[in-house]
């Protein structure tokens, strides 16, 4: 052919994976539900009552709809499946130690990276191509130009192209596909909202932040404007018409510009990154010296290995530190703007009018808005971030060659399952503070209530646990991280949301539905002094709906306290045995053996 044997035998591994086969089905089904919801929402219109022909005009107003929310979804999950599709191709060679054979045939460089890039290109093509059914019916309904159709669909092509090289650059500098894959998403992150945070924050905060705005503001604008976020943005400052579409045209052409280059990079770069890889480890070991570590210094290891390594052994690579790090001060600069613009209020009120009097105040209420929603999303990638941690804990080890040691050890399982899951705690322990900060934050200036805090920290905790419960199970019964990690995300998302499709039909109008959606949870959890007042008040209006909130926030704690409990038991009781290691290398009890035959007897028998 004409990629060569690698684009071949690709094509034929993909189409035979099933997960790729629910991924297709669960993408389809979740478009047709958006287009159900979109239909569903012209049924509370007052004409329906008396007819429920729509108008031409109404007709092109769904049209419009749908064709909206279809370029909402496909934009969002394109973004998230082309890194997880692209970023570990060439690490996962690596991985199973077969890269230096293809590296050491006739195979060329860009047999072996344009190859896999184009084939995992043409499996993003097919994702692309279930929504052209929808697109197509779309002709009957009408209010959606065929141009703008073209266009979008020519956006997606670019994107993917993009973010598909740089995935499989990645990839050829990473040893592990973990490693590509996290880098691919920071990096993903960075250069979608990193531009728009610099651009907008940045002058109006002042001071220093506007010269090194000056600075960084060539880079930023030609990063920037391959971004789809920072072309949006841009479009609310200067509206439509030609300007926009000259946008759509630039952002496109930087990005297949981009994308070229990122693909030359992986092909030119395969084989030196690959020899060298050996000789860079020396280089930083001669510079660091044999401690690994000048500033900071380890202490003993103790009675507790595993919790050692966790805290002071990390895997994590400087490159996804530093990146994070950068992201990190974005996002908390971007807080902070916001924030301040809540809290100043605030603050002016409660000098004024004393803390207790201005608890129910509109713009104490406002900030416990804020709260609500900056808690909400960091619980979110608290949780998301700790359940990939956990589900790395186990099956890394076997990646990296260390499960035999390890289950050699006299380790019990507690030891290893509670030091895999105080890892990923650990790791993410940014985040919670992030959570930490803002909760007080709310808590200092009457927008959250004590009890409003310490149920929005049960609902914390109790997710963590679960999460971590979770991740430690797929990661132990999971063949290899990858497998781990998809399985723990997907059934945290079925668990958070994705079962209610299956509700739609029923149409229950309470919050029963909600039952077990733990972003929800906390959301009601932080309550606001007025949520605390109202519900105390047994003429209130909204007594009932607080209550039938509050019990689909108490059965989700508790079931999920049951599940993680369960989990937990189930990962200390039964390692040995699933492993198939001897309870007394783990310090439990020796299993008890059959009691054999006198030999006399055994005799007799033959």
């Amino acid at each position: 052919m004409l990629l060569g044997p690698v684009f071949y035998i690709e094509l034929l591994t993909l189409a035979r994976r099933r997960r790729y086969f629910v991924m297709r089905f669960c993408y389809g089904a979740l478009l047709l539900y958006l287009i159900w919801q979109n239909f569903t929402a012209y049924e509370w219109m007052p004409r329906f009552a008396v007819s429920s022909e729509l108008t031409l005009q109404e007709s092109a107003g769904l049209g419009r709809a749908i064709f909206y929310t279809f370029v909402a979804a496909q934009s969002i999950i394109l973004l998230v499946i082309t890194p997880t599709l692209t970023a570990g191709v060439v690490a996962e060679e690596k991985q199973r130690k077969t890269l230096h054979y293809m590296l050491a045939s006739c195979l060329t460089s860009s047999e072996i990276v344009l190859g896999k890039l184009a084939a995992r290109l043409i499996h993003i093509a097919v994702f692309l191509a279930l929504g052209l059914p929808i697109i197509a019916m779309l002709g009957f309904v009408g209010g959606v130009d065929p141009n703008e159709v073209i266009l979008f669909f020519t956006c997606c092509a670019s994107t993917s192209f993009f973010l598909a090289s740089v995935s499989i650059a990645i990839s050829v500098y990473a040893k592990k596909p973990r490693d590509a894959i996290s880098r691919a998403y920071v990096l993903e992150l960075f250069w979608l909202f990193a531009p728009s945070i610099i651009r907008f924050v940045f002058p109006v905060v002042g001071g220093p932040w506007l010269k090194i705005y000056e600075v960084v503001r060539p880079v930023n604008e030609w990063v920037g404007w391959s971004s789809p976020f920072f072309v949006l943005m841009q479009a609310t400052s200067f509206g439509g018409g030609t300007r926009w579409l000259s946008s759509i045209f630039w952002m496109i052409g930087l990005q297949l510009l981009y994308g070229v280059g990122f693909a030359a990079l992986a092909v030119f770069r395969l084989r030196p990154v690959y020899r060298n890889e050996g000789d860079k480890a020396k280089r930083l070991s001669r510079v660091f010296g044999q401690r690994g570590r000048w500033f900071f210094s380890r202490p003993a290891c103790g009675d507790a290995p595993i919790y050692w390594k966790e805290r002071y052994a990390s895997g994590t690579t400087a490159f996804t530190k530093v990146t994070s790090a950068i992201l990190a001060f974005l996002v908390l600069l971007l807080l902070g703007y916001v924030g301040y613009q809540f809290a100043e209020p605030v603050v002016r009120e409660i000098l004024v009018r004393g803390f207790l009097a201005s608890v129910n105040s509109s713009e104490v209420l406002e900030f416990n808005g804020f709260v609500r929603v900056t808690a909400t999303l960091t619980f979110i990638a608290w949780t998301l971030g700790t359940a990939a941690a956990a589900a790395y804990g186990l099956s890394g080890e076997r990646e990296e060659d260390t499960w035999i040691s390890l289950i050699a050890t006299p380790l019990t399982s507690r030891e290893i399952i509670g030091g895999k899951m105080f890892g990923a705690f650990w790791k993410t322990r940014w985040i919670g503070l992030l959570w930490l900060i803002v909760v007080v934050l709310g808590l200092a200036l009457g927008a959250v209530h004590p009890l409003g805090a310490l149920a929005g920290g049960a609902v914390a905790a109790v997710d963590l646990w679960f999460a971590c419960a979770l991740g430690t199970f797929f990661s132990l019964r999971a063949k290899n991280s990858s497998r781990s990690l998809v399985s723990t995300i997907a059934t945290l998302l079925f668990l958070n949301g994705i079962y209610l499709l299956a509700l739609i039909p029923f149409q229950i109008e309470n919050s029963v539905t909600f039952l077990g959606v733990t972003p929800f949870v906390e959301a009601i959890s932080l309550m606001s002094y007025e949520d605390v007042s109202q519900f105390w008040s047994p003429t209130h209006a909204y007594r009932a709906v607080q209550i039938d909130y509050l019990f689909a926030a108490v059965a989700s704690i508790f079931a999920y306290s049951l599940i993680a409990l369960a989990l937990t038991t189930y990962l200390v009781v039964d390692f040995d045995d699933a492993i198939d290691r001897p309870r007394t290398l783990g310090g439990g009890r020796k299993p008890r053996m059959p009691a054999r035959k006198p030999i006399a007897a055994a005799e007799a028998e033959v």
